[in-house]
């Protein structure tokens, strides 16, 4: 059951590539490693990366296709073994510190299996009360079902949560199912995230 509002805190969803994890584009390191044409090798991957995130196809069925598309060896789990976020730690002081306010607080993740298993690996996980990955819901962003998926399970009103996110896009489908949201631009100072949420 969904308490009263007036004796609830807020839900606060997290982005992580962008806004909890820095440096998270992998595809420079790959492409330097199997010379292909960058032109096409973007344009194929855009193809297939939606699919990846919501779990319908395997990075594996990628790889095949490059093989195929290119006439090469894909060696390893480059998807795993070119990932290499950093934390943001001023925005995990913020999570942490909303926490501690009584507020719950996940993360609402596009993302693919092979990275998911290293952010797990790392342990940034745990900086959530839960997480909602796109590949394990079967759902992604900007689409209205995943923010829905998210407030149902959750038991929150829209009006009681805000997506915090870099990519504008994602932020319109929050808000058009009635969320809070906040844009977390690059050039934003992240120690000033905490009482920027607040005044939301």
């Amino acid at each position: 059951m969904i308490p009263e509002k007036d004796k609830r805190k807020r839900l606060y969803v997290f982005d992580l590539g962008g806004v909890t994890l820095d440096n998270v584009d992998f595809r420079k390191k790959w492409l330097n490693t199997i010379k292909v044409d960058e032109r096409e090798f973007y344009r194929t991957y855009n193809e297939y990366i939606w699919p990846i995130m919501d779990g319908t196809i395997s990075v594996e069925a990628f790889y095949s296709h490059l093989e195929k598309y290119f006439g090469i060896k894909i060696e390893g789990d480059p998807f795993y073994e070119y990932f290499d976020p950093t934390l943001n730690k001023d925005v995990a002081e913020t999570i942490s510190r909303l926490r501690e306010d009584g507020n719950r607080v996940v993360a609402g993740t596009n993302n693919c299996t092979p990275h998911w298993r290293f952010i797990k690996a790392q342990g940034w996980d745990k900086l959530f009360d839960a997480s909602y990955a796109s590949q394990e819901i079967g759902l992604s962003k900007p689409f209205s079902s995943f923010y829905k998926y998210i407030l149902e399970k959750e038991g929150y009103e829209a009006e009681d949560a805000v997506m915090i996110d870099d990519l504008e896009e994602n932020l319109e489908g929050a808000r058009g199912v009635g969320m809070k949201t906040f844009h977390l631009t690059p050039e934003f100072d992240r120690k000033n995230l905490y009482s920027s949420l607040l005044s939301l």
